[in-house]
């Protein structure tokens, strides 16, 4: 005969803490990495030429 066990996770202040601290810490991560990766192929483009200005 099989027994039906019911198990349940209690969730504390300190698992709903460490959730969001890890959520937030990735999506800075992500957002950083994104920002750099920018500035990095933005340096990477040639310079423009300057734009002569006629008086």
């Amino acid at each position: 005969m099989t027994e039906m066990v019911t198990v349940k996770i209690a969730e504390d202040w300190k698992s709903s803490v460490t959730f969001w601290l890890a959520l937030t810490t990735t999506t800075c991560a992500l957002v950083i990495a994104t920002v750099d990766a920018t500035n990095f192929l933005r340096a990477q483009e040639p310079p423009k030429s300057p734009v002569t200005v006629s008086r």
